[in-house]
């Protein structure tokens, strides 16, 4: 059985909360604010939801006894950056016996997957432009003269 818990990443009390009272083995991390032009228009926002949120994650996920591993599948700069801190220094692979934690980052950039509709994203502008495009007009020649 699959149990889905939905809350806001940023709220550190309540995420801990929740991995203690659901105590489960396994937590993936899928939370990101992944858009570009986004971010430049929020970066606090962006800030507080891909690294402040990954720590959040990874620290709810130190405390939890009931955890044995986590997979964080967020931006590139927090798995590479947050999740490779957190794991060097509270869950590093030579002493899983202290701390029973198996921590396993993927990259989320540039996936397509259902659903994926997001601004600025290649496959799905392509995709409304061809739907919306003007099938009666051609494109210009151009023809160079040396």
């Amino acid at each position: 059985m699959v149990e889905d818990i939905r809350g806001d990443i940023r709220d550190y009390s309540k995420l801990a909360a929740s991995l203690t009272e659901f105590a489960p083995e396994v937590v993936f991390h899928l939370a990101a604010q992944p858009l570009i032009r986004r971010s430049y228009a929020d970066p606090l926002g962006s800030y507080a939801t891909n690294v402040m949120g990954t720590a959040h994650v990874l620290e709810a996920v130190r405390k939890a006894p009931s955890v044995g591993a986590v997979v964080c599948v967020t931006t590139d700069k927090c798995y590479e950056i947050v999740s490779a801190a957190y794991r060097s220094s509270f869950f590093p692979v030579d002493r899983l016996h202290e701390h029973h934690v198996a921590v396993a980052t993927a990259r989320a950039g540039n996936v397509i997957g259902g659903g994926d509709w997001s601004e600025d994203r290649l496959i799905p502008d392509l995709m409304r432009g061809s739907a919306t495009r003007n099938r009666e007009s051609v494109r210009p020649a151009f023809c160079a003269w040396m």
